[in-house]
């Protein structure tokens, strides 16, 4: 026996449809919003996936909510992953373009996914092989609520970084990231020793070696020294000084786990800026 609602029973569920209801539908379960008609009714969902989660909005029919089958034409799940083989648009009020402008959270996103998930980009710049984007911000809808309460998102020349609330880091997340100025998400960029072995500021420089370190994009030399070990200590001091000056210039915009750690950076022993 056929256990479909008839069309009276459709009518009678339909006159009960209040805002707050929820429906169990071939598309997940949906939460009613708004009813002004029975063919226009706005709902809320949240499809959870091994991905991440969606959350959206929609517009039904008291007939789909009644029968539980809503058209998919009226709520897309978009989940399927068009950026870098790993990114969603999602469903929801996100957009990627306005007026035909791409949106700030949108290249965000695309930049973010770019750096972990593009062979080209690991080819450029290696030190991003290994970094990753947390399931959640996998999909757009959800990374861009994040980047549009997030303090300094649409500042100019703030950047989007990942390891200065948890040193170390190689996931992006809502928990280990904020939006820095240029200058601090540059300044303890690693370095890798040079072709001769020797540590990060120094040159050899005929039998001896020579100090420098770049503030602001500018080299500035610190002076010529008999040993290796003298060189970097002269380097290691003037990075200590200069990490300092950048977390007191720019406490005001930074979130305060990020100056607290560049405040432990500027008392950190030599080997720290191996």
């Amino acid at each position: 026996m056929s256990t479909a609602m008839s069309y009276k029973d459709r009518v009678l569920a339909s006159r009960a449809i209040a805002v707050g209801t929820e429906y169990a539908t071939n598309r997940g379960t949906v939460q009613v919003t708004e009813y002004k008609t029975p063919r226009d009714i706005s709902i809320s969902y949240t499809m959870v996936s091994t991905t991440g989660s969606t959350t959206g909005t929609a517009k039904v029919t008291a007939k789909e909510l009644t029968s539980g089958k809503i058209d998919p034409k009226n709520m897309p799940l978009d989940t399927t992953p068009t950026v870098q083989g790993k990114g969603y648009l999602g469903s929801g009020k996100h957009k990627v373009k306005i007026a035909g402008n791409m949106t700030k959270p949108y290249r965000a996103w695309g930049n973010m996914l770019e750096r972990c998930y593009s062979e080209l980009m690991h080819k450029q710049c290696p030190t991003y092989s290994d970094a990753t984007v947390c399931p959640d911000w996998l999909n757009y809808q959800t990374f861009a609520e994040w980047f549009i309460n997030a303090p300094n998102s649409t500042e100019k020349g703030f950047q989007l970084d990942k390891d200065l609330i948890i040193p170390g880091n190689r996931e992006y997340s809502p928990q280990a990231c904020s939006f820095v100025p240029q200058v601090i998400n540059g300044l303890l960029s690693g370095h890798p020793r040079n072709l001769t072995g020797l540590p990060t500021g120094v040159q050899a420089a005929g039998d001896s070696y020579r100090s420098q370190i770049s503030i602001n994009g500018t080299l500035k030399r610190l002076g010529t020294f008999s040993t290796v070990s003298e060189a970097h200590g002269v380097y290691c001091t003037a990075k200590r000084l200069h990490v300092q000056n950048c977390a007191e210039d720019y406490e005001h915009v930074l979130d305060p786990r990020v100056y607290s750690y560049l405040c432990a950076v500027a008392q950190a022993p030599d080997s720290f800026f191996e």
